[in-house]
């Protein structure tokens, strides 16, 4: 937040005459390291004309240019802000109250329907059992009782009763006395006991007549309560859309407050354009990205960064984007050597005589540029591969000839499919969640025999190929001659690695082996991935 003020405070002083150097604003961000409130101006003003003022005459007028910059940009800036999001809130203020009345009456919906099948279920039924079945089981109540256990009996005698309930009979105990007597009736027909044979077949005969009545029953009661909840269900149904909608309008608002609010502040940015541009402010042109007022949790490992820490990771580098594509696009577009045209620098000099001689070149040829990404998202490289396909993500419409995205623990997968959308939460997360990592180890040998092999195709002349891993291989094969082809067919090769630059070549560390064959940088930290940029740039 500050970083972006004082920036954005530092181009406006410089369009009136101001001198304010990147080192300038560093050494103002060493001297007040907390957050600033720029409305105490007898806290703020001494220390800016101190760090930003060249001579008397600057601190004379620098109180005046500090308001007019205040009213003209920040105050109009937070004022459209202010009014955006209140316009924002009212809406969704509107849309949760429509939300709270949907999802009352959604409620209210599904109590009486919960009433209504309650009372249908209660309805009763007589159980209509022959009355010789009944007479039969009176009579064998002494051989039911030595047979059967006292829950088993007093359901099988509850049969018996005159106003026997079919919504009565527990089915749990109907269902095992439905397993039990086939196999106590085989016993007793295998032991030759006949008459027990015929008792358990009798009893299992009413059990037939029990459960086809309970069922038909069922079937009824669940009939009724289809035809009676019907129009309940119907509103049920109309409501649940509603409420769908209204939480997809919740989102739609959140978003456009989100693209409104990113408008604004790049609306407000055109206007200081000369942060990045005036050779006053950064010399000579060149893009410069500010690393020396960078936040110290840059430096940290992946591994140790926050949550929050991350998000202001992808901010900064969503805020810098300007940059790092003119540096990455600087490198891309510079590495071709200019070819002299002798047929027109000969026409040419014959038209002067050859004072002065001018040299004409070559239109140069339409850059193909495209990048091969590979990492390794095995455990000790995760956060860091996570971290690198954001930014690259955020890069990659700079390649025209495109950009190709392979991940690896022990074997190659193309995931470039899952990065063409358009989040890139989305698409980060859809790719680390794609490949098994959990019980697998790393191999650098296959994925390259596979890069190579499945993939020669994508590897041009005009081809980037940019590997992220700690090279450390468990004592597999190092996949050498693979890597020796990649790297004759590519333009240019990189490795970054996660690992600390002594423990390369310690273990089972191949990094030495691999940076053999080009430039390998050291990508622990956040601020390691930006310098990377900076120096290939």
């Amino acid at each position: 937040m500050l970083l972006g003020y004082m920036t954005e405070f530092a181009g406006y002083l410089n369009d009136n005459g101001y001198e304010v150097t990147q080192d300038k604003i560093s050494r103002f961000l060493s001297l007040k390291n907390e957050e600033i409130d720029f409305t105490k101006e007898e806290d703020i003003l001494p220390l800016m004309k101190l760090c930003f003022c060249r001579n008397k005459k600057e601190a004379g007028t620098f109180s005046d240019y500090f308001h007019q910059y205040i009213k003209k940009y920040r105050g109009s800036y937070a004022k459209e802000k202010k009014r955006i999001q209140k316009e924002q809130t009212e809406r969704v203020e509107y849309n949760h109250s429509c939300k709270e009345k949907v999802q009352k009456e959604l409620a209210y919906i599904e109590q009486k329907l919960t009433e209504k099948r309650n009372a249908v279920s209660r309805e009763s039924e007589i159980l209509n059992i022959p009355k010789t079945q009944k007479n039969y089981l009176r009579k064998q109540e002494d051989k039911i009782k030595k047979y059967f256990t006292k829950k088993e009996t007093s359901f099988l005698l509850s049969l018996c009763t005159e106003k026997a309930d079919v919504s009565d009979i527990s089915m749990k105990t109907f269902e095992t006395l439905e397993k039990k007597i086939p196999d106590k009736a085989e016993k007793a027909l295998l032991s030759g006991k006949s008459e027990d044979f015929d008792v358990y077949q009798k009893i299992f005969e009413v059990l037939k007549k029990v459960k086809a009545q309970v069922t038909q029953h069922e079937n009824y009661i669940e009939s009724k309560i289809f035809r009676e909840t019907k129009e309940l269900r119907g509103q049920q149904k109309e409501l649940e859309n509603r409420l769908q909608k209204l939480e997809e309008e919740e989102k739609r608002i959140q978003n456009e407050l989100d693209n409104k609010l990113y408008t604004l502040s790049h609306q407000f940015k055109e206007k200081t354009a000369s942060v990045t541009h005036r050779e006053t402010f950064k010399g000579g042109g060149a893009v410069q990205l500010l690393d020396e007022a960078m936040p110290q949790f840059m430096d940290k490992p992946f591994k140790q960064l926050t949550k929050k820490e991350k998000e202001y990771i992808y901010q900064y580098i969503r805020q810098n984007i300007v940059s790092f594509k003119t540096r990455l696009g600087r490198y891309l577009y510079t590495q071709e050597k200019r070819k002299i045209d002798m047929e027109r620098t000969i026409q040419m000099t014959c038209k002067t005589g050859g004072i002065p001689l001018k040299l004409c070149y070559e239109m140069p040829k339409r850059n193909r540029a495209n990048l091969i990404l590979v990492l390794d998202i095995s455990g000790s490289c995760r956060e860091a591969s996570e971290m690198l396909l954001s930014f690259m993500y955020l890069l990659k419409n700079i390649f025209t000839g495109g950009c190709r995205t392979y991940v690896f623990v022990n074997s190659l997968y193309d995931v470039t499919e899952l990065m063409e959308t358009d989040d890139i939460h989305t698409a980060v997360q859809g790719v680390l969640q794609s490949v098994p990592t959990k019980g697998v180890y790393s191999d650098y040998n296959r994925p390259m025999e596979m890069l190579w092999t499945n993939n020669r195709k994508y590897l041009k002349k005009d081809s980037f190929v940019l590997f992220l891993g700690d090279y450390r291989n468990n004592k597999n094969k190092e996949g050498t001659e693979w890597l020796k082809n990649i790297h004759a067919r590519a333009k240019k090769m990189f490795f970054l690695n996660t690992d600390k630059k002594e423990k390369w070549g310690q273990g089972d560390s191949i990094a030495p082996v691999y940076s053999r064959f080009a430039s390998m940088y050291e990508a622990r930290t956040p601020s390691d991935l930006i310098h990377f940029i900076d120096q290939i740039g």
